[in-house]
């Protein structure tokens, strides 16, 4: 499908060209075949849980997901912006420089699922 592609290509020019820390400045991508649900995490807390729920996990970053015929992918709550789902990628410690990618869907605040994992297995995620 385009979009497995399309989404590893996009992150992967933004993770290389973007600058670090600057999460509010990402561009969101539009990912379809995705349906809302109306909870959501920020850029920032998204990686932070990824890291933690995951130690194989070296360095990620995530851009927010744009749904087509939502217009709640993402709002705002006081000085934070919110994504319904974010897609996330970056590299492990066991695989060097095989770049994953995933979505990140938020169920709550400490709540939150991944799928669409790309290029690399649960298991490599969680190895140090």
């Amino acid at each position: 499908m385009y979009w497995k592609s399309a989404i590893g290509t996009v992150v992967l020019s933004a993770a290389i060209l973007a600058p670090i820390g600057l999460a509010y400045d990402r561009t969101p991508v539009t990912i379809t075949g995705l349906t809302p649900d109306l909870y959501g995490q920020s850029i920032t807390k998204a990686q932070t849980q990824l890291k933690g729920r995951f130690p194989g996990i070296s360095s990620d970053y995530c851009v927010g997901v744009l749904i087509p015929g939502d217009s709640n992918s993402s709002w705002v709550s006081g000085l934070t912006r919110y994504w319904d789902k974010l897609v996330c990628a970056g590299y492990t410690y066991t695989t060097g420089k095989t770049i994953f990618t995933l979505i990140f869907d938020g169920k709550g605040p400490e709540s939150w699922i991944i799928y669409r994992l790309r290029n690399m297995t649960i298991s490599a995620l969680q190895d140090t």
